[in-house]
């Protein structure tokens, strides 16, 4: 007994168990029940294997485990397991308790990690009476909500862009509106980025200090800069091969990206999302390890629409941009909120 509540392991009050169904095995099955796996939902089939409400946890692999809440009437496949709570508790209760675990550092396996029931059952957990569990519950469902609504509206921003896009300008591919056409490299300059020291890379911004660019977003921040001014980012190796972003200001790209210059009548914000919309992933070659060549990506044919057009969708993007900042901020605080009534719960400070 900690304070007010007794203190109990989680194998006290949850059952371990986990299943061989493999996906493979589902692809004639079909039915309305659904199972899941570490990506979520694969299908519906013919039967379920958990009558009550459980906590799935990815077993192997990436995401080892995370945790999620799974509905009754509902089965995991052979990457998952299940932790079946016992009368005594209740499962919404049980769920942000695991939560507060971290199941992921319990793993072991260096090539394909993996964790096992047995590795974390004797994990330490207060246990509230079943009523207080409840009400615990509630509380950081109805936060929980809030979040995932806020998180619904950012992505609907992002939707409403890509629909602009395509209701202004078609189809970059099959080009619709029959706007003219050049080759990438003749109305820009492509510039691979430089190879920089690991060494050279800081995890915090200091000041003084330029964001690090490689294939996917910030690396870090150094000490000098490479590129200043709007330009869209080609990610040119490995699994970020083809991926576009968009910086302005002074930055660092790195040997891991192709740095896009537009020349006249080219607007670099609504160029980046054009790029995004080429694939450009399947211009790579290469088995082991993929690329880009400045060679392909300038060879590459895009669209020329009037320079008005493509100024007022990035004007579009930009004010979008600014409510999405805004949904963002208030994001931030939610979830702040949220961690704060997870202490508050867990310490006893609310019930």
């Amino acid at each position: 007994m900690i304070g007010k509540w007794e203190m109990v392991r989680l194998g006290d009050v949850s059952t371990g168990k986990v299943t061989n169904i493999a996906q493979k095995d589902l692809a004639d099955n079909e039915g309305e029940y659904p199972i899941y796996g570490a990506s979520g939902l694969i299908k519906h089939v013919d039967f379920y294997r958990e009558e009550q409400p459980y906590i799935g946890v990815v077993k192997d692999g990436a995401g080892v485990g995370r945790t999620t809440l799974m509905p009754a009437q509902s089965s995991l496949i052979g990457t998952m397991q299940y932790i079946l709570p016992n009368d005594n508790v209740d499962v919404g209760f049980l769920y942000y308790t695991v939560t507060r675990m971290n199941l992921a550092r319990f793993f072991t396996g260096a090539t394909i990690p993996h964790i096992y029931y047995k590795d974390y059952k004797n994990e330490q957990m207060l246990l509230p009476p079943l009523d207080v569990q409840k009400k615990i519950a509630d509380v950081l469902d109805r936060a929980t909500a809030l979040i995932e609504k806020r998180k619904a509206q950012i992505a609907k921003l992002d939707l409403l862009v890509k629909a602009k896009f395509v209701d202004m300008f078609g189809d970059p591919v099959l080009n619709p509106k029959g706007w003219n056409t050049e080759r990438l490299g003749d109305v820009c300059a492509l510039k691979s980025g430089k190879f920089i020291s690991a060494t050279e890379i800081f995890s915090e911004r200091i000041d003084g200090f330029f964001p690090c660019y490689g294939g996917n977003g910030v690396r870090g921040y150094v000490g000098r800069y490479s590129h200043e001014g709007d330009f869209p980012i080609i990610g040119r190796q490995g699994a970020l091969c083809g991926n576009v972003q968009y910086v302005r200001g002074k930055f660092y790209a790195t040997e891991h990206a192709v740095v896009v210059s537009a020349k006249a009548n080219l607007n670099a914000l609504w160029l980046s999302y054009l790029l995004d919309k080429k694939n450009l992933n399947q211009l790579a070659s290469g088995a082991a390890q993929p690329g880009l060549t400045v060679e392909k990506l300038n060879s590459v044919t895009i669209l020329m629409p009037p320079t008005e057009m493509q100024n007022g969708f990035a004007d579009f993007v930009r004010q979008v941009e600014k409510s999405k900042a805004q949904m963002q901020h208030g994001l931030g605080k939610l979830e702040l909120l949220y961690k704060s009534l997870m202490q508050k719960c867990f310490a006893g400070e609310m019930f």
